[in-house]
């Protein structure tokens, strides 16, 4: 991440990050949402970061039988519950 360019591709960090599961890899995913934050503040890598971090709660809240799927990503959900849009802008 040192060689950050300003319009790094944020869509693969925040995937895959979304699909992590152990701790490691939830702390090797924050650390580069911080890295890229403090090289290029920039609110969609807080807003992404956000979303990532209340998806990890939403898992660990939910027992795995009580899971259901509605044809939808979990971060969608989690976006919806904030009340954002998915922009690609």
């Amino acid at each position: 991440l040192d060689h950050l360019p300003i319009s790094w591709p944020l869509w693969p960090l925040f995937i895959a990050s979304c699909c992590s599961t152990s701790e490691s890899d939830k702390a090797r995913a924050l650390a580069q949402f911080q890295a890229a934050q403090a090289k290029a503040p920039y609110e969609n890598t807080v807003r992404a970061q956000t979303v990532v971090e209340l998806l990890w709660q939403r898992r660990e809240l939910y027992v795995a039988g009580e899971r259901t799927r509605t044809g939808r990503f979990e971060w969608e959900l989690v976006m919806e519950f904030l009340g954002w849009q998915t922009s690609f802008a």
